[in-house]
């Protein structure tokens, strides 16, 4: 795979990882919110999704990193890919931590 396919992957991978966070910490919100235990139950099923794309995302950012990319700018990427990454992961934590408060 090359770094063109590398980058279209991360992306695609992101947004994914993006989505089932922001789902997490809006069924977590109004779970809360609503004291209803249902909202709070659906946090917990896109763990392994959020793990997966989170190991991906990793993985691939080193690999772009270590392969030796010839833009600046896709090495810039590779490295904020892995930081919002961390970031996405910290965020669906504190979602499921709020969900089982709740």
């Amino acid at each position: 795979m090359n770094s063109q396919q590398h980058i279209r992957t991360l992306r695609v991978r992101l947004l994914a990882m993006s989505r089932a966070s922001q789902r997490a910490l809006d069924c977590a919100i109004k779970g809360y919110e609503l004291r209803n235990i249902d909202f709070a139950r659906q946090v917990s099923a896109p763990a392994g999704e959020i793990e997966e794309h989170r190991r991906q995302i990793k993985d691939l950012s080193r690999e772009l990193m270590n392969g030796g990319i010839s833009k600046p700018s896709d090495s810039r990427f590779a490295f904020a890919a892995a930081s919002i990454s961390t970031a996405l992961h910290v965020t669906y934590t504190a979602a499921a931590q709020i969900a089982q408060d709740s």
